[in-house]
Formats: structure tokens, C-alpha cells, sequence
């Protein structure tokens, strides 16, 4: 989906997010395989940061606390955006994961948490988790592969505006594609897209990475066939999948965010942003179609009970002993051993949350107007 296209909506709803241990803490979804944030990751322009500058409920500025200067960066890009657009992205960007729940499993006893989400491209969270989606669902695809290979295209080198040198590696590689020469040798792939900018030179250099499948491809014929459709740019790659991990998760990133933009100076990811809006990342096509890239495990939502608001049970779990069990087995990825009722008293193990929470995800969803 494009950059943005839901961004003047309401949050969509999210199932589910990653915890401080990164296990998986969402519904039916596989764990996420980002590194935990440093609480020293501070490469981005130097500004005073607390958990209290980081806007909304405890479980969002809970998952932002190794990342502050990063999540108030582009919280600034946004605002600079909106106010040139005329648009309302940052509201939307600020409520992500501000509204979040903790649930049991009924039968497993497995405790997860479920929050709203943002959608946006460059939002810290929600490109981490889109990274963790991507990167199962083409691990997946993979490990039925015989002999994928990891194909890379790039560009020359030049100063024209970022904008323009997508819109040309995005044609050449279509093109590419339709070659004859080149569809008699790859039956399809996925295909994603990343830009870095040159410290030396100063101009962006745009790459086109694939997961391609079919017979052998002679890295000299195909890099005569790219100068040919480029006229400037015979730098290719190709080489074998040898790590099908690795390889999902290399590529997953840049799906999620085609740059590390918090590297950038302002000027230079402002215009990112701008260049990106509206365009994919990444996609499939030919035999790889069948690999549905941000496809969500199926999960029985009526399976998993509401135990309590994350904010509820983060800032009371010093003093009931319930709610600490409940956040601890959450962190360790553990099953909780009894079964949490509502309507009683949360001293109790066999209760913890008010009659009046959800009971239900199901419920939850009208309880948060999503």
C-alpha cells in the first residue's frame, strides 16, 4: 500500500506489537526479529530527550524509550510536512500504540498485547512490525525455493533530484522485467527498493534488491542488458541465497523503510519523504506472486480474553502482585499458570480486570471505535 493512504483516517487497528524481550506479543503473528532499541541509540541530532518528551499512553513511550531521539526526529519531519501540505499525519503518528490492552490466551494461558497502530511508512513502530510481517511471510516463500538467488541493480551515480531517479530506476527495472532475454532466465521474485545518500558525493545512489527464481543468470550478460536499458549503469549483482534468514531479513527492512532516515540531515529527509509518498517499497511478481507479503496469520480472536489496559497494569504492577505476574510473563514470553477472570477483586488470581473492560477482542474493537 502507498505511503500515507490512510494517514487522514482514525489509527486502523493493529493486533498486536513487540515486546521489551521481543517475543511476539501479538495475535497469530511470528516474533519480531528487530534489534531491542539501545538506550545509547542516539544518532540522531542531539536534543533532550525523556520519556515524558516521548507523547501518548505508557505502553507507546514504553517501546520508544530506547529510540527517543529517533521517534522525535521524525515526529518533526512529519509536523514540517504537515504544515507544507497542509495534512494532519503527526495527530495520527502520535496516537500509535495509544490505546493498547494486555490479553490471555483462554486455553494456553499465553499472554500478548494488542494496540492501535498508525500505518505510516516512517514511523519507528509500525515499520518494525511491518519488517517483522515481511520478513516471516518471505522466509517462508523461500524455504520452497530451489536455488533463489539475491539479485541487486543500482544506478550511476548523478546529482538529479531524488525524485526523478526513483521515477528512472523504477521504469528501467520494469522494463528489465520485460526483457525476453531476462524472463527466459527468472520466473518471478520480489523485489525491494533502497536508497542511501553518499557521504563523498553527495547524491543519492538507488538500489533495486530481488529474491529472484529460475535458471542461471551470467552476471555478464545481465549487466550488458542493464547498461543497454539504463545507457549509464552496468553495475549489477547476482549471487546465491545462502542464509534464507538472513536473507528474508535483509531485505524485510528495507520494505519497511527503503532508508534509515534518521541519518539524514532535514533538508535531505524531508525530501525523502516527499519522493517516497505514494509509491511501493516493494512487491512480487511472476511466480513470487504467491508470496503475500504483508499477510497476517489468521488467529480466533474470540480465543483471547481482555485482561487489562496496558497502563493499568504497567504502573500497578509494583503493588499487585497479579499485575506483576501478568507484565513479567509478558516480558519473558511465558504462559501465565492460572486463568484471569473480570468482575472480581485483583488481589484474587482467579480475576483482575472490572466487569466494564472488554472481554473480547471482538469487544475491545467497539470498546476503542476502531
Amino acid at each position: 500500500m502507498p505511503e500515507d493512504s490512510a494517514a487522514s483516517t482514525m489509527p486502523t487497528p493493529y493486533i498486536g506489537d513487540i515486546n521489551p524481550s521481543w517475543n511476539p506479543d501479538f495475535f497469530g503473528q511470528t516474533p519480531d526479529l528487530a534489534p531491542t532499541p539501545s538506550a545509547g541509540d542516539t544518532s540522531v541530532h542531539t536534543q533532550e530527550t525523556t520519556k515524558q518528551s516521548i507523547n501518548g499512553s505508557d505502553y507507546r513511550r514504553f517501546l520508544l524509550s530506547g529510540q527517543a531521539p529517533k521517534a522525535l526526529y521524525i515526529e518533526e519531519l512529519y509536523r514540517e510536512l504537515d504544515v507544507a501540505e497542509l495534512k494532519n499525519r503527526t495527530s495520527t503518528l502520535l496516537q500509535c500504540r495509544s490505546s493498547a490492552y494486555f490479553y490471555q490466551h483462554r486455553e494456553s494461558g499465553e499472554i500478548r498485547v494488542g494496540a492501535s497502530s498508525c500505518g505510516l511508512r516512517w514511523c519507528p513502530l509500525c515499520s518494525r512490525s511491518k519488517a517483522s510481517t515481511i520478513t516471516a511471510n518471505v522466509r517462508e516463500w523461500l524455504k520452497v525455493q530451489k536455488n533463489p538467488r539475491f539479485l541487486t541493480l543500482t544506478l550511476k551515480h548523478n546529482d538529479e533530484p531524488l525524485a526523478d531517479q526513483i521515477d528512472r530506476i523504477y521504469t528501467h527495472f520494469k522494463n528489465l522485467r520485460r526483457h525476453p532475454w531476462f524472463r527466459s532466465k527468472v520466473q518471478g521474485g520480489i523485489w525491494f527498493f533502497q536508497i542511501v545518500k553518499s557521504k563523498k558525493t553527495g547524491c543519492w545512489h538507488p538500489h533495486i534488491h530481488c529474491l529472484v527464481v529460475g535458471t542461471y543468470v551470467d552476471q555478464k550478460k545481465l549487466s550488458e542488458r542493464w547498461e543497454i536499458i539504463t545507457h549509464d549503469s552496468p553495475i549489477v549483482d547476482i549471487r546465491k541465497v545462502g542464509d534464507v534468514q538472513k536473507a528474508a531479513e535483509y531485505v524485510a527492512r528495507y520494505a519497511a523503510t527503503p532508508c534509515n532516515i534518521a541519518k539524514l540531515a532535514k533538508a535531505d529527509a524531508l525530501e525523502l519523504m516527499q519522493a517516497m509518498n505514494g509509491r511501493r517499497s516493494c512487491g512480487t511478481w511472476g511466480a513470487a506472486k504467491v508470496c503475500k507479503l504483508s499477510k497476517k496469520p489468521e488467529f480466533d480472536a474470540d480465543a483471547w480474553e481482555c485482561i487489562g489496559s496496558f497502563w493499568e497494569i504497567y504502573n500497578y504492577r509494583e503493588s499487585c502482585e497479579v499485575y506483576n505476574d501478568v507484565f513479567c510473563h509478558w516480558q519473558e514470553g511465558k504462559p501465565l499458570e492460572y486463568r484471569l477472570k473480570s468482575g472480581q477483586d485483583p488481589g484474587a488470581t482467579e480475576n483482575l480486570i472490572p466487569e466494564e473492560e472488554p472481554e473480547t477482542f471482538k469487544q475491545t474493537q467497539q470498546v476503542l471505535q476502531w
